[in-house]
């Protein structure tokens, strides 16, 4: 069922209590994209804040998410977001 929350002030408690077994994600284009030459750009955009918070909640997790699809945002890839978020799926994937 569906469930509309603000993921900025998610908790791993409210993520487990969902039991979903499959995540599907897109992050907002706008703080990676070559066209974004502004100070707000990644980690400073606040557009980022709700993947940002999947960052720190998801390895706090007792039961995360057996599959995540990401959408490849171009530029995300490059982007210090990225690198957390693959932190956090590295500390999730251990914690198990």
């Amino acid at each position: 069922m569906p469930d509309a929350r603000d993921l900025k002030r998610i908790t791993a408690k409210r993520l487990d209590a969902l039991g979903a077994d499959i995540w599907t994600m897109s992050p907002p284009c706008q703080p990676y994209t070559r066209n974004n030459t502004t100070a707000k750009r990644d980690l400073a955009d606040p557009r980022a804040a709700a993947l940002l918070r999947l960052c720190e909640v998801l390895p706090a997790m007792q039961t995360p998410p057996r599959h995540i699809l990401l959408e490849n945002v171009v530029g995300f890839e490059r982007s210090e977001s990225c690198a957390r978020w693959l932190a956090a799926l590295k500390a999730a994937v251990t914690s198990i």
